[in-house]
């Protein structure tokens, strides 16, 4: 989600030349759409509704946004010239990288309450066509 917005709309967020980011859009959507897609079917047809509690899951996103933001911190070693992955995070000040993870961190918190409400919405519809179909047939 966050990276679909910031390629189409703010491309300058993502790299720092966006004249000569030459992805092709094959391999865009290959990297970053489709394993949400697939994802998204897998849970909405194979899965149970999702059980984990709202603090749980601001937990993980917590844990899991200190710790790629710990890994980015052994990684990329500015003081001679590394750069970081996209050009929103390349600043100097920590406190203003520190509320984009937060900021992304709240957007993925937001997305799983949301993806949490659409298989309400489709998993139901979906159940009350089965009963329908299961009533015809007897």
């Amino acid at each position: 989600m966050v990276y679909w917005t910031l390629r189409l709309f703010m491309l300058h967020l993502l790299t720092p030349d966006p004249e000569n980011f030459n992805i092709p859009l094959g391999l865009d959507l290959c990297i970053h759409l489709m394993p949400v897609v697939s994802l998204l079917i897998d849970y909405l047809v194979f899965m149970p509704r999702w059980t984990i509690k709202s603090n749980t899951v601001l937990l993980l996103i917590t844990a899991l946004s200190t710790g790629y933001w710990c890994l980015l911190k052994y990684l990329v070693d500015t003081e001679n010239g590394g750069r970081y992955p996209y050009a929103f995070m390349d600043m100097e000040d920590d406190g203003l990288r520190a509320l984009v993870f937060v900021a992304v961190g709240l957007v993925a918190f937001l997305q799983f309450h949301f993806m949490r409400n659409i298989y309400d919405v489709v998993v139901k519809k979906t159940e009350t066509v089965d009963i329908e179909i299961d009533r015809k047939l007897r």
